[in-house]
């Protein structure tokens, strides 16, 4: 959490935002991107000890595919909402700054000019997530402890040859 609470605003029925909170709403802000875009990475690591959930053979394949295609749009949607949260903490800032500009204006400009606050690091580009290896695409056949896999479930996803060598039991 971003250093401590702004004092609260008067007790007098309504509500005074002053920069203060603003400024603070924009670190809470700020730090809640982070912990959101490290929600994903970490549903990446859970979904990825399910690698082979799906089975093997074409069914579990085309089950895998659509898997995948779901799950890359899913993670592009949360990488561009990390980008959104950062955008609004930024926004804070910015209009925090405006207002301590505007009350000095409006003060008749007494004293010196207020310093702008830095606009807080953030994530600016959607972090990368995946793939997760549950959706890499071609999902890997079952292999029992100590045998090598064929070299048929090494074969990228595509039309299969059909002949007694390569057909699947």
């Amino acid at each position: 959490m971003a250093g401590t609470a702004p004092p609260p605003p008067n007790q007098n029925g309504g509500f005074d935002v002053q920069p203060v909170h603003v400024y603070h709403a924009s670190e809470l802000v700020k730090d809640a991107q982070f912990a959101h875009a490290d929600r994903a990475f970490a549903l990446v690591d859970a979904l990825n000890k399910y690698n082979q959930s799906a089975g093997r053979g074409w069914g579990a394949h085309n089950f895998a595919v659509a898997y995948m295609i779901v799950t890359e749009k899913f993670l592009e949607a949360w990488g561009r909402s990390v980008v959104s949260v950062g955008g609004a903490a930024v926004g804070l800032t910015i209009t925090a700054n405006h207002y301590v500009l505007a009350d000095w204006e409006a003060s008749g400009r007494k004293g010196t000019q207020p310093r702008n606050t830095p606009e807080p690091a953030v994530i600016d580009k959607p972090p990368r997530y995946g793939p997760s290896t549950a959706s890499s695409g071609w999902p890997r056949s079952w292999t029992p402890p100590g045998r090598r896999p064929s070299a048929a479930a090494k074969r990228p996803p595509g039309p299969r040859p059909r002949t007694s060598r390569t057909a699947w039991t």
